[in-house]
């Protein structure tokens, strides 16, 4: 099938006239001349739901093209009647004035056969939708399994039968990391608009005995005029929490974001190892926690 025609392009994008990729995994496949094969192939045993999809989408389309001649039969049996009842010879002056002030209907209204037909969404519409759902998963803190939820499901095809839903692992291996990418881009983008900034960090260990470090940053948009706060990132960390380790990983934190040299004031308790690593940086001036002071 060609590339104008062949429905597996609301699932791939192209990247140049012989390589399209993936759109739910950021796979390339060739598709040299013209050739689908490799796209639907991959469609197939790695996105199962999404193929499924578009089978039942064409055969359902197919089946209401064959139904096509049945639309208009109940118009040509109305119109019939309606022939019938006026050529019928009037038995009363009420009756005949009747039929003559009524004006024949010698048709109905017609059903479109678009309306039978469940037309598929465009990529951008179906990008939309997806982004949409990783940040209602994201934000209001639901697990992945929502979307194999049997009931959710129903719910979604009721709203857009057209719409086919991701599946779990699409949503976390695809998904959430794009809208992470995009939202770390946007963060970059607001950063820029910074002079100075400051951070508030801290560490703890969980129950599990798994490590995380947490880093703030807190500054003046200079267009906005308005005070920001982004956290960075909440941190699995496995090293000792030793001074030289967390001045070490705090620096690349910053160098990765790009505002190492925006960075102008430490916030943090009053643990001898965070104190330290602040001040292994003579350019971070170190401001101790007033609620830890105060416990």
């Amino acid at each position: 099938m060609s590339r104008k025609t062949s429905d597996v392009w609301h699932h791939f994008t192209t990247v140049n006239s012989k390589t399209a990729k993936c759109n739910y995994c950021s796979v390339s496949y060739s598709f040299r001349g013209g050739s689908t094969a490799n796209l639907s192939r991959h469609l197939k045993r790695k996105h199962i739901i999404q193929y499924e999809v578009r089978k039942k989408v064409r055969t359902e389309i197919t089946h209401d093209l064959d139904l096509e001649d049945n639309i208009d039969e109940p118009n040509t049996i109305s119109v019939q009647q309606n022939t019938e009842t006026q050529n019928q010879p009037s038995t009363s002056l009420s009756l005949t004035s009747k039929t003559t002030n009524t004006p024949l209907k010698t048709s109905q209204s017609q059903t479109l056969i678009d309306s039978f037909i469940s037309r598929p969404l465009s990529m951008n519409k179906s990008r939309k939708i997806d982004e949409q759902l990783g940040t209602m998963i994201a934000k209001e803190f639901q697990p992945f399994s929502l979307v194999e939820n049997i009931e959710f499901r129903k719910f979604v095809k009721m709203l857009n039968p057209s719409y086919s839903i991701s599946s779990r692992k699409t949503v976390s291996k695809s998904i959430i990391p794009q809208l992470l990418e995009k939202t770390k881009q946007k963060v970059k983008a607001n950063l820029k608009n910074s002079e100075y900034i400051a951070f508030t960090t801290d560490g703890w260990t969980s129950l599990n005995n798994d490590s995380f470090v947490a880093i703030t940053v807190h500054y003046i948009d200079n267009i906005e005029c308005v005070l920001k706060t982004y956290l960075l990132g909440c941190y699995y960390y496995e090293k000792s929490h030793t001074s030289i380790n967390l001045s070490e990983f705090m620096n690349a934190c910053f160098n990765e974001w790009e505002i190492s040299e925006k960075i102008k004031i430490a916030v943090s308790d009053n643990a001898a190892n965070i104190t330290s690593a602040i001040n292994l940086n003579k350019n971070w001036c170190h401001i101790p926690c007033l609620a830890h002071i105060i416990n």
